[in-house]
C-alpha cells in the first residue's frame, strides 16, 4: 500500500495544473453542499423560535382544515374535555399598511409593511397569555373600538397612547383608540395588534366567527398530551387541524425548499465533478499505459495499480472536499452577515451566525470522497487489466468498421429509435422514458459517432483552411482513441443538453405566462390587495364598494374576485369567485380544456367549477367529471366545466366558481381583487382621480394601470430568466475543465510524436494550430450531441411542466442552439490554449526521448 501512494502522490504533484482542475470540481461542489445546508439550519431555527413566540407557547392552537373562519359555537365542544383548562376563541387577520406610514420617505424602501390584527375575549386571552403593557393597559370586556399595539410599531410610526388609529376593514376605514402599548412579541415580519374579538367581527362582517382557538392544559403527565389531543380532535371532528393557523408555515416550507433546490444543485455540481475525474482517470490510463505496463513487468502486482489509480482520486477528493467545506464555512457566515442587516430591518429576526458543525463537514466530507471513489473505481479495474504487453503494442489506429460489431453500440441505437418513437406518441409518461433513453443511447453510441462527426467536422475546417494540414491531423488525433474522445465528448454533451434543454423550457415558460398575463389581467384598471395570489391574508371590500366603481360614468365595468381556501387531500386549495359575464368584459382564463363560451355559460349555474390543469393533475379529474369540496355548509358537489388558469394562480392549486356559488356555500362576500374595463381609455386619467378618491377608504388596494402592471411583470420575469441563465452558466463549467483536462492528456500522450513532427520541419504555429483545431473539433462534437439533446429534453421538459397545469408554450431555442454552437467553439478554443502552447513550446531532443 505504501507503494501504491507513493506512486499516486508523486504523479499528482508532477502534474499539478492537471491535478488542480480536477481538484477544483470536487471544490465547488463540497463547497455548495456545506456552504447552503451551514446557512439555512440557522435561518430555520431563527424562524422557528419566532413562530413559537408568535404562538405565546400555549399547549393547543385549533383551526378549521381549510384555515378559513368557523363558528365560535365550536368552543362549547371544548367543554367535554376536562383536561383543558381555558380555551379562548381567536380573530386573526392581516391588514397592509398605507406606503411610507414609518418613515414618510418614498425614496427609500418601508420597513412596516402589514401587522397582524388578533382580535380577542379580554377574560379568556389574560388566562393563557401574561402581557407586559409598557404604557396603558391592555383591553378590559367594556372597550368597543380599542386597540393596543407593540412598543415597536409604536417607535417606528410615532403613534402614542390615546392616538386614534385608522384600521382598514372590508366596509372601510374605522378609527380605534390606542389604549396601550405593550411589549414586542414578534411575528414572521409582522407586528401584532390587539382588539376586543366582538368589535373585529362585527367591524370585518362575520359575526360569531374565528379563525383559531387557543388552550391550555391542566396540570397532566406529559405522556397524557397526546391521548389528550386525540380526544380534542375526536371532539371537533375531522373538519379541525391542530396546530394552529401555521404562522410562518409558508416561509419556513419555502426555506426548505430552497435548501433542497440547492442541495440538489451543489451534489449535481458534485456529480460533474465525479464525471471530470472519471473522465480524467480514463484518458490518463492512455498516457500511462507503457508506465502501468512496465511496472507490471517489474513485479508489480494487479492490486498496487488498482490502489494507485484509487489513491490518486482519495487525494484529491480528501483535498477538494476540505477546502470546500472550509471556504463554504467561511461563505455561509459571509452570507448570513449580509443578510443580517435585512432580515432584522424588515423580518424583525435575529440570525446567528453558522457556527462549524461536524456533522454537516462529515456528510460532505462523505459526498466528496465518495463521488470520487466511485469515479476512479472503473479505472482502476482496468488499470488492472493491463498486461506488460501492453506496454509493446502500438496506438490504435483509426476506427475500424468492426467497431460497429459491439453490443454498446446496437444497445445504444435501440435506445435512440425507442426515444423517436416515444416523442411521435406526445404521452407525458413516453416522452420521460424517451430523454433516459436519449441521453443513455447518446452516450453508449458515441464512441462509433466519433469517426463520422470527427471526418466531417475536420473536412469542414480543411476546407476552410486549405493551405494547412492542421486540422487533417487533428481528425486523425481524434479518431486513433474513440473511447477517449467519446469520454469527453460526453461530458460535453451532459453540460450542453443541461443548458439548452433549461434554456428552452425558461423561454417556452416565458412566452406562455406572458400571453397568460396578456389575457388575464389586460384590464384598462387594476385594483390590486398587497399580498399577489396570497388572498387568504388579504383584507377586501364590501360589494358596495365595487358599486360605487359601477357609479362612475367613465366606468364600463367592474368584475371583482372572491377568495376562499379549500382542503382537498390534505392540500390547501385557493376557491375564487367571479361573475362569468363581468369577467369577460374585462379577463379571461387561458383554457387547456373545455370550450370557454360553454365553460363560462355553465358557471352560471349553481355548483359548476373551472379547475386549473394544476389541480386536475393532482386530483386526476378530468373534464365533466364531480368533485366533492368541504365547504362551511358541508359537502358539496361541483361539477368539472373546464381546464384553465390565470396569470396569478397558475402555480397555485385553483377552483373558480360563480359569485353565488362562494357566497352561498363559503359565506364570502369580500372582493379581494378589482379589474376595471373604461368606456373611454383617453379618459383613464379622469378614471384614476375619480378612483382614487374612493379609495381614500380603502388603503388595502393599489391602483394600477393593466399594462403597466403587464410590463412590470415581463421585466421581472426577464429578470428571473437571467438568474436561472447565470446559474446555468455555472453547471456548464465543468464541460470546459473536462475538456482542458482530456486536452492536457492528449498532449502528454503525444510528446514523442510531437517531438517527432517538430524534427521532420513542423513549426511552432503548425503545432499549435494542430492541439487547437483538435480542442475545436472535439468540443464541436460535444456540443451537436448536446445540443440533439438538449432539443429533446427541453420539449420533454416543456410538455411535463404543461401537463402539471404550467402555461406553456413550447418553442424551438433556435437562438439557443445557434448560441451553443458558439459556445463551443469558445469552449474549444480555451481549453485548448494551455495545452497548445504546451505543445508548441516542447524541447525536440527531450520529446524524441520522452517514454
Amino acid at each position: 500500500m505504501q507503494t501504491s501512494i507513493a506512486l499516486a502522490w508523486r504523479y499528482l504533484w508532477g502534474h499539478k495544473t492537471r491535478t488542480f482542475l480536477t481538484t477544483l470540481a470536487i471544490f465547488f461542489g463540497v463547497m455548495v453542499v456545506y456552504g447552503l445546508n451551514a446557512i439555512m439550519p440557522a435561518m430555520l431555527s431563527a424562524f422557528r423560535a419566532n413562530a413559537m413566540a408568535a404562538s405565546g407557547k400555549v399547549d393547543l392552537e385549533i383551526s378549521h382544515i381549510n384555515g378559513d373562519v368557523f363558528d365560535v359555537s365550536a368552543l362549547d365542544k371544548l367543554k367535554s374535555v376536562p383536561e383543558l383548562s381555558t380555551v379562548s376563541p381567536v380573530l386573526v387577520r392581516s391588514m397592509a399598511l398605507p406606503a411610507d406610514m414609518a418613515d414618510h420617505d418614498p425614496n427609500t424602501p418601508d420597513t412596516l409593511t402589514s401587522v397582524n390584527l388578533v382580535g380577542v375575549d379580554p377574560a379568556l386571552d389574560s388566562a393563557l397569555h401574561a402581557y407586559q403593557p409598557k404604557e396603558g393597559r391592555f383591553l378590559t370586556t367594556d372597550d368597543t373600538r380599542a386597540v393596543v399595539l407593540s412598543q415597536h410599531f409604536s417607535e417606528a410610526t410615532g403613534y402614542k397612547l390615546g392616538d386614534q388609529f385608522p384600521l382598514t376593514t372590508p366596509s372601510g376605514l374605522q378609527q380605534y383608540k390606542i389604549v396601550g402599548i405593550i411589549s414586542d412579541r414578534i411575528t414572521l415580519g409582522n407586528e401584532e395588534f390587539h382588539l376586543p374579538l366582538a368589535q373585529m367581527q362585527s367591524d370585518f362582517q362575520v359575526p360569531g366567527k374565528v379563525n383559531l382557538l387557543e388552550a391550555n392544559f391542566i396540570a397532566i403527565p406529559e405522556g397524557e398530551r397526546a391521548a389528550v389531543m386525540d380526544k380534542v380532535q375526536s371532539v371537533l371532528g375531522e373538519s379541525f387541524k391542530i396546530g394552529g393557523l401555521g404562522s410562518g408555515e409558508g416561509v419556513l416550507a419555502n426555506l426548505q425548499l430552497g435548501t433542497a433546490i440547492m442541495s440538489f444543485l451543489g451534489v449535481l455540481a458534485l456529480l460533474m465533478g465525479g464525471f471530470i475525474i472519471f473522465n480524467t482517470f480514463r484518458t490518463i490510463l492512455a498516457e500511462r499505459k507503457r508506465d502501468i505496463g512496465m511496472l507490471r513487468a517489474i513485479g508489480a502486482e494487479k492490486s498496487t495499480i488498482s490502489q494507485m489509480i484509487l489513491w490518486e482520486g482519495l487525494m484529491q477528493g480528501l483535498l477538494g472536499s476540505l477546502a470546500g467545506i472550509l471556504v463554504g464555512w467561511i461563505l455561509g457566515g459571509v452570507l448570513v452577515k449580509g443578510m443580517q442587516g435585512l432580515f432584522s430591518q424588515y423580518v424583525n429576526i435575529h440570525i446567528a451566525p453558522p457556527g462549524f458543525s461536524p456533522s454537516l463537514a462529515g456528510l460532505s466530507l462523505a459526498l466528496g470522497l465518495g463521488v470520487t471513489l466511485l469515479a476512479g473505481l472503473l479505472p482502476a479495474r482496468s488499470a488492472m487489466r493491463i498486461t506488460p504487453m501492453d506496454a509493446l503494442r502500438p496506438s490504435l489506429g483509426k476506427v475500424s468498421i468492426t467497431g460497429l460489431l459491439k453490443p454498446g453500440f446496437w444497445i445504444g441505437l435501440g435506445m435512440l429509435v425507442l426515444a423517436v418513437a416515444a416523442l411521435l406518441t406526445q404521452s407525458t409518461t413516453w416522452l420521460g422514458a424517451g430523454a433516459v433513453l436519449l441521453v443513455t443511447g447518446l452516450v453508449l453510441a458515441t464512441p462509433m459517432l466519433i469517426y463520422p462527426l470527427a471526418t466531417a467536422l475536420g473536412w469542414v475546417a480543411s476546407r476552410l483552411f486549405p493551405k494547412s494540414a492542421s486540422a487533417d491531423l487533428a481528425r486523425n488525433n481524434l479518431v486513433r482513441q474513440p473511447s477517449r474522445t467519446a469520454t469527453t465528448a460526453s461530458a460535453t454533451m451532459i453540460g450542453f443538453a443541461i443548458l439548452v434543454a433549461a434554456v428552452s423550457v425558461i423561454q417556452s415558460a416565458t412566452i406562455g405566462f406572458t400571453n397568460v398575463l396578456r389575457k388575464s389581467l389586460g384590464s384598462d384598471l387594476i385594483l390590486m390587495p398587497a399580498s399577489i395570489a396570497l388572498w387568504g391574508t388579504d383584507i377586501g371590500a364590501s360589494p358596495q364598494f365595487a358599486e360605487s366603481i359601477r357609479a362612475i360614468p367613465s366606468v364600463k365595468s367592474v368584475s371583482s374576485l372572491r377568495f376562499a381556501p379549500v382542503t382537498i387531500n390534505g392540500s390547501t386549495v385557493s376557491v375564487l369567485g367571479i361573475d362569468p359575464v363581468d369577467f369577460q368584459q374585462v379577463s379571461g382564463l387561458g383554457f387547456t380544456k373545455g370550450d370557454e363560451a360553454a365553460a363560462y355559460a355553465a358557471l352560471g349555474d349553481s355548483r359548476s367549477a373551472i379547475i386549473n390543469p394544476l389541480l386536475a393533475s393532482s386530483i386526476n379529474k378530468k373534464v365533466g367529471e364531480s368533485m366533492i369540496l368541504p365547504t362551511p355548509t358541508g359537502p358539496q358537489e361541483y361539477r368539472i366545466v373546464g381546464l384553465a388558469s390565470d396569470f396569478l394562480n397558475a402555480k397555485i392549486a385553483t377552483i373558480y366558481v360563480s359569485m353565488q356559488s362562494i357566497e352561498q356555500d363559503f359565506n364570502k362576500n369580500e372582493d379581494v381583487l378589482l379589474q376595471i374595463g373604461l368606456t373611454d381609455p383617453t379618459k383613464k386619467a379622469e378614471a384614476e382621480t375619480q378612483i382614487k378618491s374612493l379609495m381614500v377608504a380603502y388603503p388595502q388596494f393599489r391602483l394600477l394601470v393593466g399594462a403597466d402592471y403587464i410590463n412590470e411583470n415581463i421585466s421581472l420575469l426577464k429578470a428571473a430568466t437571467a438568474g436561472l441563465f447565470l446559474m446555468l452558466v455555472f453547471l456548464a463549467f465543468p464541460s470546459l475543465l473536462a475538456m482542458l483536462n482530456s486536452m492536457a492528456v492528449a498532449v502528454i500522450e503525444r510528446t514523442r510524436e510531437i517531438g517527432m513532427l517538430r524534427a521532420v520541419g513542423a513549426t511552432r504555429a503548425q503545432v499549435r494550430s494542430t492541439i487547437t483545431h483538435e480542442g475545436i473539433i472535439l468540443a464541436l462534437i460535444g456540443s451537436i450531441l448536446g445540443i440533439a439533446a438538449g432539443v429533446y429534453l427541453g420539449y420533454v421538459g416543456s410538455m411535463a411542466m404543461r401537463a402539471l397545469g404550467y402555461p406553456m408554450e413550447y418553442v424551438f431555442p433556435l437562438g439557443t442552439v445557434a448560441a451553443a454552437l458558439v459556445t463551443g467553439l469558445v469552449f474549444g478554443l480555451l481549453s485548448s490554449g494551455l495545452p497548445s502552447r504546451q505543445a508548441a513550446r516542447m524541447n525536440v531532443v527531450e520529446a524524441l526521448r520522452y517514454e
